[in-house]
C-alpha cells in the first residue's frame, strides 16, 4: 500500500537484504523452534544475523539446532556461533573439528573473539583464513583495552585491529562502545559499515541506538540482545517513532546525506 511505502521512506532510503549498510545482529540466548518460528515470522525481513550466544549450541537438542537454523536460514539470515566458542575451540586444538561440525549443521558465519582466550595476531588470522577457506562468512569481535593509555590511543588501535580484520577478510566487527566513542571510531576513518555496534555493560541498547541513528542515520550496524526490541529498532531506524520522528518533524534531524542503497 503506498501510503505505507510513504511512511517507511520517512528517513530516507533503507537498505534491503542482502545488506552491506543498515544491518541487525540478534542475539538467541536459547530460543526454542516455536520461539524462533514466531521470530521470523514477524521481523525475519529485518534481521540479518543471528549469533547463537556463547556455546548455547552445546545444550540443545542437535537436530532441534539444525532445524532452527534451518528457519533462520529460509530466511536469509546469518547463523553464527559467539565468539569465545571458537576461542575455547583454538585453545583446546580443536578450531578444525568445530568449523566442520558448524558446517553440518548449517551455520552460515564463525565470530571469533580473542577473550578471555588470548591468540597470536598469526593465530588470529589463521582462524579467519580457514574459516572463510570453509566456506564461512567470519566476524570478529574486537574489545576496548583497559589500561594506563587515555581514549585516543585505545581507539586508534582498535580501529587498526578493526583494520586489520576486515583486510583479513570479515565480513564485519563487532565493537562494543558507548555513543562518544562510537563517533570518535567513526570520525577518526574507521567506515561505519565495517561495524557492528554492541552496547557496552550498564548502557541500554534502545538508548545508544538512538543516538547511533541521530549520528550515522538508519543504516548503521547493531547488535540487539534484546530480540523484543527488534520492531522498536526498525522503526526508528524508518523513523516514524520517538524520539526520532519528532527530531524529523522539527527538522532538526536530516539524513538524505547518510542514506544508502534503496
Amino acid at each position: 500500500m503506498k501510503w505505507r511505502d510513504d511512511l517507511n521512506v520517512l528517513s530516507g532510503a533503507r537498505t534491503r537484504k542482502p545488506r552491506s549498510n543498515g544491518r541487525t545482529m540478534l542475539i538467541d540466548r536459547g530460543l526454542g523452534i516455536r520461539a524462533a518460528q514466531d521470530l521470523v515470522d514477524v521481523a525475519g525481513d529485518i534481521v540479518d544475523v543471528i549469533q547463537l550466544s556463547g556455546a548455547t549450541g552445546l545444550f540443545i537438542d542437535k537436530e532441534l539446532l539444525r532445524a532452527k537454523i534451518k528457519i533462520y536460514h529460509d530466511k536469509q539470515i546469518d547463523v553464527m556461533p559467539g565468539g569465545s566458542f571458537a576461542g575455547v575451540c583454538i585453545w583446546k586444538g580443536v578450531y578444525s573439528q568445530f568449523l566442520d561440525q558448524a558446517k553440518d549443521l548449517g551455520l552460515s558465519a564463525v565470530s571469533i573473539y580473542d577473550k578471555p582466550v588470548r591468540m597470536s595476531e598469526a593465530e588470529r588470522a589463521a582462524a579467519i583464513d580457514e574459516a572463510l577457506k570453509k566456506g564461512f562468512r567470519v566476524v570478529t569481535e574486537v574489545a576496548m583495552n583497559a589500561g594506563s593509555q587515555g581514549m585516543t590511543d585505545t581507539l586508534a588501535q582498535m580501529r587498526r585491529q578493526i583494520g586489520w580484520d576486515v583486510e583479513q577478510g570479515a565480513a564485519g566487527v563487532i565493537v562494543a562502545l558507548d555513543e562518544q566513542e562510537g563517533r570518535k571510531l567513526i570520525k577518526g576513518g574507521t567506515p561505519a559499515e565495517t561495524v557492528f555496534f554492541e552496547a557496552p555493560g550498564g548502557v541500554s541498547e534502545i538508548k545508544l541506538s538512538i543516538a547511533l541513528i541521530r549520528e550515522f542515520g538508519g543504516n548503521v550496524n547493531i547488535v540487539l540482545k534484546q530480540y523484543q526490541d527488534i520492531l522498536i529498532l526498525e522503526t526508528l531506524r524508518r523513523g516514524v517513532r520517538n524520539p526520532i520522528l519528532e527530531d524529523l518533524y522539527n527538522g532538526t534531524l536530516r539524513w538524505e546525506s547518510t542514506a544508502v542503497e534503496a
